[in-house]
């Protein structure tokens, strides 16, 4: 069950879930993970009930496939601009947006991977990933944004290499 942390899926089938809390989504076979974004006044009576926005859905890119570099753009007309950023901080030294080194990222627990929803003007950003020694650097990137009854969202980039094979 998802509750304790040992859901399992048949090929074909999914689950879908409600959650304000960062994760780590493991896998012994190929999968799919996104997220939704729930709109503007979608919740209400929720202590977590969005006060701008509107539904969106991004498709999360495995860690395997993070990049060390991106150039992402922050959407123009749109109130609150965010990158949300994932590291595996045994693998990363530090990540920086438009040459200014990122701080507070959050540990996810049980995991070595961080996360920072960092916030962003409008335009286009930089984001470089320094690595560890002996360590490929990488950060997963999601650029997303809110204003009233609007929002965006999108994966930053991904690699294309090959991490599934046999099928």
């Amino acid at each position: 069950s998802l509750s304790t942390n040992d859901c399992q899926l048949a090929g074909g089938q999914f689950i879908e879930f409600s959650s304000t809390a960062s994760m780590r989504v493991t896998a012994d076979q190929p999968i799919a993970v996104a997220q939704f974004f729930a709109g503007q006044g979608d919740t209400q009576g929720l202590p977590t009930d969005p006060s701008q926005g509107d539904p969106s859905f991004v498709l999360l890119p495995p860690s395997e496939q993070w990049r060390s570099s991106y150039t992402v753009l922050a959407a123009p007309g749109i109130k609150d601009n965010y990158l949300g950023l994932a590291i595996d901080s045994t693998k990363v030294a530090s990540v920086d947006v438009d040459g200014t080194a990122v701080t507070g990222f959050t540990a996810i627990a049980g995991t070595t991977f961080q996360v920072k929803n960092h916030p962003v003007t409008v335009g286009t950003h930089t984001i470089s990933v320094t690595a560890k020694p002996q360590q490929a650097p990488g950060a997963g990137v999601t650029v997303y944004g809110y204003d009233s009854y609007v929002s965006y969202g999108y994966t930053g980039g991904l690699d294309l290499g090959t991490i599934v094979t046999g099928i």
